[in-house]
């Protein structure tokens, strides 16, 4: 399973430069090292903070349990989403990935009835 870097909440410059050197998924994030992205062009200090920050919040102190964790809610909310198109995947600011369900005045709204 992937999970694309765009679910983050990165800066551009950090989105640009992660792209540019083929990071497209969080999986390839969790790989990277401080020095790997120091050696990048335009990948400065702060940039390389705000990925190691954001792998520290995935790792955590239990790893693999929460990757787990975090995958196995990914999955759920894609087959949620796949049976229902009224449900939304929502990534909060500390990377928990939760359901939403639209109300019928959001779906009929965003199809354009209201």
């Amino acid at each position: 399973m992937t999970i694309p870097i765009s679910e983050l909440e990165l800066s551009v410059r950090t989105s640009n430069v992660l792209r540019a050197q083929g990071v497209e998924t969080v999986a390839q994030l969790m790989e990277l090292t401080r020095d790997q992205m120091l050696s990048w062009r335009g990948m400065g200090r702060k940039s390389v903070r705000e990925v190691l920050e954001i792998q520290r919040e995935l790792k955590g102190p239990d790893r693999d349990d929460r990757w787990a964790q975090f995958c196995e809610a990914v999955r759920t909310l894609n087959a949620m989403m796949a049976r229902d198109p009224d449900f939304l995947m929502v990534l909060a600011p500390d990377h928990t990935v939760t359901p939403a369900r639209l109300s019928r005045e959001s779906v009929g709204y965003l199809r354009g009835a209201g």
